[in-house]
């Protein structure tokens, strides 16, 4: 079997920061054997995960790999895999001149799953848009209250029947409604140390 750890992060010029924790083996029973510690010898867990990232105050931008592993004894695995994916996001911004706040989220990635009863084609694509609004109704020192509406709409490329994954596209469509109430900060000092406390 084989083994590999790899550990990396800095910047890679135009704005952009990377990162890169993968942790990759060939099977479970060569974890027992060979890795050192019990915490690693008797996980059954495995996560990789590298992302390219750049944020601005007005876009957020990031590249991302990610893969999640469960080996069992008995070759049962579980593997579920993100890449490529690419997420953009423009954080909340006023509406004009009005009292609405406006962000979105959208992503574009290739998925696949592989375990015992689902195996699906090696790149199956997910598109998902997020928009939303936010009213403040109250923004006062002692209480802030707002609300939020959004609406969220992702696409698979391919959808599953009983005993299989097939072609068929499948859509979701959702709408979101949230109220936040964030009541007064109350803060108080022991000695060296400051306690702050805000009800939500």
């Amino acid at each position: 079997g084989s083994s590999a750890r790899i550990l990396a992060y800095g910047n890679v010029g135009r704005g952009f920061r990377g990162a890169a924790d993968l942790n990759l083996v060939s099977s479970f029973l060569f974890r027992q054997v060979y890795e050192d510690g019990i915490n690693v010898i008797s996980s059954p867990l495995e996560q990789s995960i590298a992302f390219l990232t750049r944020n601005e105050p007005r876009t957020s931008l990031n590249v991302l790999y990610e893969r999640r592993g469960i080996f069992f004894p008995d070759e049962q695995n579980f593997v579920l895999r993100k890449f490529p994916s690419l997420e953009v996001g423009f954080p909340y911004r006023p509406l004009g001149n009005s009292h609405f706040y406006f962000n979105t989220e959208t992503s574009l990635s290739g998925v696949a799953r592989r375990d015992a009863s689902i195996t699906t084609p090696f790149f199956v694509e997910r598109f998902d848009l997020h928009p939303g609004v936010e009213m403040p109704l109250v923004r006062s020192s002692w209480l802030d209250w707002s609300q939020h509406f959004g609406v969220r709409e992702t696409a698979y490329t391919h959808s599953r029947e009983p005993q299989a994954v097939v072609g068929d596209t499948l859509n979701r469509f959702s709408l979101e409604y949230s109220s936040s109430i964030v009541g007064p900060q109350l803060e108080g000092e022991l000695g060296r140390w400051r306690h702050v406390v805000e009800p939500s």
